[in-house]
């Protein structure tokens, strides 16, 4: 297959050759590990859109919804209430870590 090339015709043609051969075998090292490299982009690319898409979860929605399985009044308030403050506490605990990340990068 050759050298690797950054030329947008030649590198079209590569891929069709790649992708019209029953194999491998023909590509160098370089060539397998390049590609190994894209798997691995697209891979990462594919995880971290999940991630970002548990990110943008309603978190409020779900707490209303998993309180409004409990009958007692009581119990919702309860757990409400400690589900309250447990978030606040984190909110703050990851805005702290936001804030404090780039002074700790500056002083190391």
């Amino acid at each position: 297959m050759g050298k690797l090339t950054t030329n947008k015709d030649q590198l079209v043609r590569q891929v069709d050759q790649l992708l019209n051969s029953k194999s491998l075998d023909s590509l160098n090292a370089e060539e397998l590990q390049y590609i190994t490299r894209q798997l691995l982009v697209d891979r990462l690319k594919d995880e971290l859109k999940v991630e970002l898409k548990k990110s943008n979860v309603d978190v409020e929605s779900l707490l209303d919804r998993w309180l409004g399985t409990f009958d007692s009044d009581a119990t919702r308030e309860t757990y409400g209430k400690g589900l309250e403050i447990f978030l606040t506490g984190w909110r703050c605990i990851t805005r702290m870590s936001i804030t404090l990340t780039p002074l700790i990068l500056m002083i190391m």
